[in-house]
C-alpha cells in the first residue's frame, strides 16, 4: 500500500467509527423515533465496517496468485463495494436525501457488473463482457466487451485499483457528510 491508500483507509475507518459513536450517544432518541430506522442505520454501519474489512485486505494483501483465488477474490471485492455503497444509499434515505452517485461510485459498480455481476447479460442483456483470466493482477484486468446490438467487439484494460482508491475518496466524502447530517 502507498501512503495515500494508508491514510485513506484510516480516514475511511475514523469517519465510520465517528458515525457509530453518534450512533450509540443517540440510542435512545433514535429508537424512541423509529425502531426500524435505528436497524437501519445498525445494518448499514456494520454492513459498512464488514465491507471495509475486505478492501483493506485487498490493498494489503492483493488477489493471490492461483486462478481460481484471484476470481474469488476479485468478485468479493467488488461486491463488497456494491454492499457499502447500498449502505451508503441507506443512510442517505434515513435523512431524506436522495444519493446521487458520483463518478467513481458508478464507474467500480459498472466493471463489478460486468466482471462479476452480469457478465452474459451486461447493460440489460445488451453486452457480454468476459475477462481473460491471464490478465488479472492486483492491479489491472482486460474485460472483452461483445455489444449484441451492433455486433462490435471491444476490450478494456481496467485498472480497478485506481477505480477503488477514487471510490474509497467518494465514500470518504460520504461519511464525514453523513455525520454533519445526522449531528444536527
Amino acid at each position: 500500500m502507498n501512503k495515500e491508500e494508508i491514510k485513506l483507509l484510516k480516514d475511511i475507518k475514523q469517519d465510520t467509527e465517528n458515525l457509530r459513536n453518534l450512533l450509540i450517544k443517540n440510542t435512545n432518541d433514535l429508537i424512541y423515533k423509529s425502531k426500524i430506522n435505528f436497524n437501519i442505520f445498525c445494518c448499514s454501519l456494520d454492513a459498512i465496517e464488514d465491507s471495509y474489512l475486505a478492501i483493506e485486505f485487498y490493498f494489503k494483501n492483493g488477489l493471490g496468485n492461483e486462478a481460481g483465488e484471484k476470481y474469488l477474490k476479485l468478485w468479493g471485492l467488488l461486491q463488497s463495494i456494491i454492499i457499502q455503497q447500498d449502505a451508503i444509499i441507506e443512510l442517505y434515505k434515513l435523512v431524506n436525501i436522495q444519493y446521487q452517485c458520483k463518478s467513481a461510485f458508478k464507474s467500480i459498480r459498472d466493471v463489478r457488473i460486468q466482471i462479476s455481476g452480469h457478465p452474459v447479460a451486461a447493460k440489460y442483456g445488451k453486452l457480454l463482457c468476459y475477462t481473460t483470466r491471464c490478465s488479472i493482477d492486483n492491479d489491472f484486468i482486460d474485460v472483452i466487451m461483445y455489444d449484441k446490438e451492433r455486433i462490435s467487439e471491444d476490450s478494456s484494460h481496467i485498472n480497478y485499483r485506481v477505480l477503488i482508491f477514487e471510490y474509497l475518496n467518494e465514500l470518504d466524502i460520504c461519511l464525514k457528510d453523513l455525520y454533519k447530517l445526522n449531528s444536527n
